[in-house]
């Protein structure tokens, strides 16, 4: 096992963040079935969230559920290059991780331009929440991805690396 290194942070912020959902993905699938309106009135004590009145697909829990073992799986990649060396595959693997998480801040973003209340705690914290932590992992992973400050030092890893070009 290696030693704790800055390098290493985006990964296990990743597994942090992540394990969250995929646990309510996995446990409680049909929650991501309801959604939230914004009301404009100002009395309101917050936003109103109301059971969908569409009956999902038969196979609507079984895909959330899938998501949610497909997050957890990027999970355990994320802790096994947390505690190994910062090398290639370790940049790649953060490149990998940046690009998904693109993927909640678009829909962090179009949540918020459609006029969806910006924090929702029952929403493990709304689209304002997921926009931000989305982008500073993006930020600190993306940041291993291009190598920032990471210098590779095993001879054997640099021979593989002059293979490849």
């Amino acid at each position: 096992m290696s030693s704790f290194s800055l390098h290493k942070l985006p990964f296990w912020l990743h597994s942090l963040i992540e394990l969250i959902p995929s646990g309510v993905f996995l446990v409680n699938p049909t929650s991501q079935f309801y959604a939230c309106k914004t009301t404009s009135d100002l009395q309101s004590a917050g936003p109103q969230c109301y059971r969908s009145t569409d009956i999902p697909t038969p196979g609507a829990e079984a895909m959330i559920r899938q998501y949610g073992v497909l997050l957890f799986v990027s999970v355990l990649i994320s802790i096994i290059f947390a505690i190994r060396k910062v090398d290639v595959t370790s940049r790649q693997v953060a490149a990998a991780l940046t690009l998904y998480h693109l993927a909640p801040i678009v829909r962090a973003t179009s949540r918020l331009w459609g006029g969806e209340t910006g924090w929702l705690p029952d929403d493990m914290g709304g689209p304002w929440v997921h926009l931000i932590v989305h982008i500073i992992l993006v930020l600190t992973l993306g940041t291993v991805a291009v190598g920032a400050g990471v210098s590779i030092k095993d001879p054997h890893e640099m021979k593989i690396q002059s293979k490849r070009d």
